[in-house]
């Protein structure tokens, strides 16, 4: 397992994809690996891994042994570090990816790469996942699946019932200021394009000129900074509910449209919306080290320049 609630939940849809193409297979999820072990030497302010998927409704899963899935988990740390990704040789891992995938093994080491490699499904009993899988092409023969699979099944707090509730009885659109991280972790700020106020503001217009009266709920990791720095021209509403990732979530997959960032968070928020007539907008960029390969972003977003 690596990274937070989005991420999760792509490594989640290509092992649930390899499940269904082998049988219903069960999924054993590690959280306690020595890739993340190392990182919290290296970088102790980085994001401590626990296991998001408990509060979905995912389904033929194990939690593996903590210890088991620690010492499981070196080999392909180390694979990982010997064969990892050069930005400037886009294809660099493909051969070994399709050699390790033939046996059974599919490892990846940069995980937020967005890049996709054909693969073939192995008829192996053990399939190892190493990495984050940020592409809709990894499972998109059992989305449907997926998708209801992705549901927060934990119960919903009476506040939450409230902003739901206002969600569902307008022309409700989700905007996403991923900040924290993406802003105070170095090694995440020099790689992510994070999307300034006017794409946000570019993006607003969009849709508003699309949509008759739209309000805009704004989800952020910062709310503050949103509050101080962003004067907006449309109606909007705060989450201010003091929710964990899996309740924004859910309120968000129930917004009607999307404003997203280049981020896992709000590309799923997106994707779950049940809403046949979305409209979703997007940045154009996503890594700032690795070209736009057009899979982390989907057919039905509206691109705009970062």
């Amino acid at each position: 397992m690596i990274g937070d609630t989005g991420n999760q939940l792509f490594e989640y849809a290509f092992a649930r994809f390899l499940s269904l193409e082998n049988d219903n297979e069960t999924i054993s999820i590690n959280d306690k690996t020595f890739f993340y072990f190392v990182v919290g030497i290296l970088w102790p302010k980085s994001l401590k891994v626990t296991n998001k998927l408990k509060y979905f409704n995912i389904q033929n899963t194990v939690v593996c042994n903590s210890l088991f899935g620690f010492i499981n988990s070196i080999l392909p740390f180390f694979h990982a570090v010997l064969h990892r990704h050069k930005q400037e040789d886009n294809q660099y891992m493909s051969k070994l990816f399709l050699k390790m995938s033939a046996k059974g093994k599919y490892w990846f080491a940069d995980t937020s790469c967005p890049s996709y490699y054909d693969f073939v499904v192995p008829i192996n009993k053990t399939k190892h996942l190493h990495g984050a899988w940020l592409s809709e092409k990894y499972f998109f023969k059992h989305r449907d699946i997926i998708r209801e699979e992705l549901r927060v099944i934990t119960p919903i707090s009476e506040l939450n019932k409230v902003m739901l509730d206002r969600i569902q009885s307008c022309e409700s659109v989700a905007v996403h200021f991923r900040r924290g991280d993406a802003i105070e972790v170095k090694r995440f700020a020099k790689g992510l394009d994070v999307c300034d106020t006017n794409y946000y503001l570019k993006a607003m217009d969009l849709i508003a000129g699309k949509l008759i009266n739209p309000v805009f709920f704004i989800f952020s990791n910062d709310l503050d900074y949103v509050r101080k720095n962003i004067e907006f021209k449309y109606p909007v509403i705060l989450v201010d509910n003091n929710n964990p990732g899996h309740e924004d979530l859910r309120l968000m997959y129930n917004c009607k449209h999307f404003v997203i960032q280049n981020s896992t968070f709000s590309w799923w928020g997106s994707y779950l919306s049940d809403n046949s007539e979305k409209i979703i907008v997007a940045p154009n960029k996503f890594i700032k080290t690795f070209p736009n390969k057009d899979v982390f972003f989907r057919d039905d977003m509206i691109l705009l320049d970062v």
